[in-house]
């Protein structure tokens, strides 16, 4: 029993012995993430929808003013559109409009270039829930994967 008692003695002297580590290095500082100053770019978020469970749009503003917005409507369904238009900046507010579509539609920018949807009297769009219709933008788009083109008779 001594032994056991000698033995486990000496090894937690060991491991304390070895356990001593220096202190890690502190790490460089990061630089500050700049955000974009201009409008143009990409935004996704969800708008309102009267007649459907969902509605979710994907936008990209352009730095010609054009305006392309992929919209998908979810009913019993999914249903996906690319509606094109122009956008026009006016201070913090940002119109949007898709003659097509027959939409007008404005947003306030806040401070990240996120853009909150604005009512007719230019307060921000909540539904009875609470919840903002906010489109956020993407610093960073995903790029388009392309699917290669194979020949499924040539492939046996």
């Amino acid at each position: 029993m001594k032994k056991l008692l000698m033995m486990a003695a000496v090894g937690c002297v060991l491991f304390v012995g070895c356990s001593k580590e220096e202190a890690p290095a502190p790490l460089p500082a990061l630089k500050p993430v700049e955000l974009p100053k201009n409008t143009a770019g990409f935004y996704s978020g969800r708008l309102p929808c009267d007649d459907c469970k969902m509605r979710m749009a994907r936008m990209e503003l352009a730095e010609d003013s054009s305006a392309t917005v992929v919209q998908t409507i979810v009913t019993d369904s999914m249903n996906t559109d690319t509606l094109k238009g122009t956008y026009a900046v006016n201070g913090e507010e940002l119109s949007l409009s898709i003659p097509d579509a027959a939409m007008n539609l404005k947003f306030r920018r806040d401070s990240l270039g996120n853009m909150a949807l604005l009512t007719g009297a230019g307060t921000i769009y909540e539904d009875a829930d609470g919840t903002r219709f906010e489109m956020i933008r993407i610093l960073v788009p995903t790029k388009k994967l392309t699917q290669p083109v194979t020949d499924s008779a040539g492939e046996k």
